[in-house]
């Protein structure tokens, strides 16, 4: 019988060894070193080869017995039960003439914006902006106008009618926020727009770039280097993201990202800095003006005021990711920074992703992979906001970048 590596599946070799994406069943699948080894010594350079089970039986005898220093009968043995296990699990099968590779675009697509000289048009009681080529209109009142002015304010106006349109307004008792297919949802205070608005406007880039993902993370670049800086709720990523932004980083996004592998660049929502009440003190020093913004509640009862970005810009190239940081921020830490194995890093950041029909495709998993095989990888656990600033910038400056953002686009 001849075997041959699933079709529906991709692999990419992350710190010596591969990690396995299942397409259709969107599955991550990991080996240990003496199966890793079997693997790539059967399929190389990430490239698919048919052979017989007796080659393959023979081929993996050799290699796992060079490899664990045990006797021929004993590898025979465990590359026996890999290849049971690897067809149980259906990653190799019996070629099949029906099968064909799915393959991504060849072509890179970038999608620029028309640049404006005016900001968001925040006069009146008409309010429109424009974020790579999604419109977002509204029809408000004070109180509204003054919480979306803090997050979407800075932002260009819309100067055509774009591809898709979000859309506020009025109702009975609250307002309608109308998403890129024309669904309504009812929320009843402005802080609730805000929060909903956010959304919508993520469901739009997802169904704007199929086949991309969105990421739970801040992504920021300096000098043609991007950083990507991931972590949950609490863990200090906003603060980080916030504080860079100040000292000369460009925002890409500040709270997520979407992996756009058809054009190869990451994109992001560069929306104002979300700071919480804890934050305050710490970013004081880096937003003289923070005092003087008004606090705003968010429907999940936090405390936040909003920060507008010093620069940003829409996307940077996959190519120019540099730096992953997790960061992990107590108060009283000093100052400490952990090598992140890449395939943990991986499996983390796919915790939360998002795609516009909750899959990944196997262009999306390469360019992942792609873009963390280039990066340095690290959980960064600190206490202190200007000692951690300081590290990443030392850190960052000797990365070179390869591409710079597409455009900079400043308040």
């Amino acid at each position: 019988m001849e075997l041959e590596p699933n079709r529906s599946i991709d692999w990419f070799v992350l710190d010596g060894r591969p990690v396995i994406f299942h397409e259709a069943h969107q599955k991550l699948i990991s080996l240990d070193a003496i199966a890793s080894h079997l693997w790539q010594t059967l399929w190389p350079d990430c490239v698919a080869r048919t052979y017989t089970s007796t080659v393959i039986r023979e081929t993996a005898a050799i290699a796992v017995a060079s490899r664990a220093a045990c006797s021929l009968g004993e590898a025979t043995s465990f590359a026996e039960m890999c290849i049971q296990q690897w067809k149980a699990s259906g990653l190799i099968v019996p070629p099949s003439p029906v099968q064909s590779r799915m393959t991504g675009s060849a072509g890179t697509r970038i999608v620029r914006f028309a640049r404006t000289p005016r900001h968001g048009d925040w006069s009146g009681t008409f309010r429109s902006f424009q974020l790579d080529r999604i419109v977002v209109s509204m029809n408000e009142d004070g109180s509204l106008a003054e919480v979306t002015g803090q997050i979407f304010g800075h932002l260009p106006a819309a100067i055509d009618g774009g591809d898709m349109r979000v859309s506020v307004r009025h109702a009975a008792g609250g307002y309608k926020i109308a998403d890129w297919r024309g669904r309504s949802e009812f929320c009843r205070t402005p802080d609730d727009v805000a929060a909903r608005l956010k959304t919508a406007i993520l469901g739009a880039e997802l169904a704007r770039h199929s086949g991309a993902i969105a990421l739970h993370a801040a992504a920021l670049v300096h000098n043609g280097a991007m950083m990507i800086v991931a972590g949950g709720s609490g863990s200090g990523k906003s603060t980080l993201a916030a504080a860079l932004c100040s000292v000369g980083y460009t925002l890409i996004g500040e709270d997520v990202i979407l992996l756009d592998a058809e054009a190869g660049v990451i994109r992001g929502l560069p929306l104002a800095h979300t700071a919480k009440r804890g934050s305050w003190p710490a970013l004081q020093r880096y937003f003289p003006e923070l005092g003087d913004i008004p606090q705003r509640t968010r429907p999940d009862g936090k405390c936040v005021k909003y920060l507008w970005p010093r620069s940003w810009a829409e996307s940077a190239p996959i190519s120019s990711l540099r730096q992953v940081i997790f960061p992990r921020y107590r108060a009283g830490w000093g100052l400490e920074m952990h090598r992140v194995a890449r395939t943990q890093a991986l499996v983390d950041m796919l915790q939360e992703a998002l795609s516009q029909d909750h899959r990944m495709t196997r262009s999306a998993f390469r360019a992942l992979c792609s873009a963390l095989a280039g990066a340095k990888v690290r959980r960064l656990e600190f206490g202190d906001l200007e000692a951690a600033i300081d590290h990443i910038r030392t850190e960052h400056s000797t990365l070179s970048g390869t591409a710079g953002a597409e455009e900079v686009l400043r308040p």
